[in-house]
C-alpha cells in the first residue's frame, strides 16, 4: 500500500514538472525576440509610409510579430532594438491596422485576386479564421 502511494505521488511530481517546463519553454519561444537580416533595414520598413495593399499586409505582420516581444535583432551583428508602447502605437497607426486590411480585402471586386488576397492575409496570421470564413463565403 506505501509503495503504491509513493508511486502515485512520484507520477504526478513527474506529470506537473513536465508540464510546468512545457508551459514555461512555449512561453519562452513565443516571447523571443524578433529575427531580423538588418536592423536598420527593418526598422526602416515598419516606420515608412505605406505605398500599396500588400506593402500594409507584410508591413502588418511584421508588427504582429513584433509585438510579441517588442524587441528586434539583428542576426548577424545581435544588435538589439527595444520599442516603446509609444513607437509600436505610432507604427500601428502608420500601417492603418487590420481594419484597413479587412476593408481593403472586401473591396477587392476581382474574385480570384480577392481569393489570393485573403489566402495571403490569412498565412501572414493578419486574420484569423472567423474574418477568413466571413471574407471568403462573401464571394
Amino acid at each position: 500500500m506505501n509503495k503504491t502511494k509513493i508511486l502515485i505521488i512520484i507520477l504526478i511530481i513527474l506529470i506537473i514538472v513536465a508540464v510546468s517546463f512545457g508551459v514555461f519553454m512555449a512561453y519562452k519561444t513565443y516571447r523571443t525576440p524578433m529575427q531580423v537580416e538588418n536592423l536598420e533595414q527593418a526598422v526602416k520598413i515598419l516606420t515608412s509610409e505605406v505605398e500599396n495593399e500588400n506593402d500594409r499586409m507584410i508591413k502588418l505582420a511584421m508588427y504582429n510579430e513584433l509585438s510579441k516581444s517588442f524587441t528586434m535583432v539583428d542576426r548577424h551583428t545581435n544588435e538589439k532594438r527595444k520599442f516603446s508602447n509609444e513607437e509600436m502605437q505610432e507604427i500601428y497607426s502608420n500601417i492603418g491596422g487590420k481594419e484597413a486590411v479587412l476593408n481593403y480585402l472586401q473591396n477587392i471586386n476581382d474574385d480570384e485576386k480577392r481569393r489570393d488576397q485573403i489566402q495571403l492575409a490569412f498565412d501572414l496570421k493578419i486574420i484569423d479564421k472567423n474574418d477568413f470564413d466571413d471574407l471568403w463565403h462573401m464571394l
